[in-house]
């Protein structure tokens, strides 16, 4: 199976792999899963709770958000890993059963970068930053949990081909697990500005 670097793809094949099992497992496992992380984000978006605030001093502020950048860039990865190669090993090679309990640990693990998607968004939209670095801080909002919806379309995906009684043949979910386009670049560009000002401004 392979994609474009970047892409997530997850795909099943009803002919050439043993029965519907990996699947519905691996889909009851999802749901069960990423249940809470999802209306907890769907709780974040709408403004339906509060943390304290993150306060992070004018001196720490490239840092923070260098790290920040770093973090995402690794779930994006890690996810795309998980979706290209890591599902169809647990569901094993044409012909033979997939294995329990690698299904259970990588639909875990799954599970595990949506939270950690999650926390990430709660970082950065409870973070109080300098004015200065402020439109950078803006640009991160939104950006794990765009990552988080297109996660949240497996399970979906999965029962709707298992579920499908005229279901034949290979059936594949393309999902955006990249950073929006030009994002890092967006982000360098407004953290060179808020650096270049607090040179000029460090009082």
């Amino acid at each position: 199976m392979t994609d474009d670097e970047g892409q997530g793809e997850a795909a099943q094949n009803d002919g050439d792999k043993a029965g519907p099992w990996e699947y519905d497992l691996t889909a009851k496992t999802l749901r069960s899963e990423m249940s809470p992380v999802l209306k907890r984000w769907e709780a974040l978006k709408r403004g339906l709770y509060s943390k304290p605030t993150i306060r992070v001093p004018r001196r720490d502020s490239v840092q923070w958000m260098q790290d920040r950048l770093a973090e995402v860039e690794r779930m994006t990865e890690a996810l795309t890993a998980l979706s290209n190669n890591e599902f169809a090993r647990a569901w094993g090679e044409p012909g033979q059963p997939g294995d329990r309990d690698l299904i259970i640990e990588t639909s875990k693990l799954w599970a595990e970068l949506c939270a950690s998607g999650l926390a990430w968004e709660e970082a950065v939209r409870f973070a109080k930053v300098d004015p200065i670095f402020e439109p950078v801080r803006e640009l991160f909002v939104g950006v794990a949990g765009r990552m988080i919806e297109e996660a949240e379309k497996l399970p979906k995906f999965i029962e709707d081909v298992i579920g499908d009684p005229e279901a034949r043949g290979t059936h594949k979910l393309d999902m955006v697990l990249t950073l929006p386009e030009d994002w890092a670049e967006n982000v360098s560009r407004a953290l060179r500005a808020a650096t270049d000002d607090y040179v000029a401004n460090p009082g």
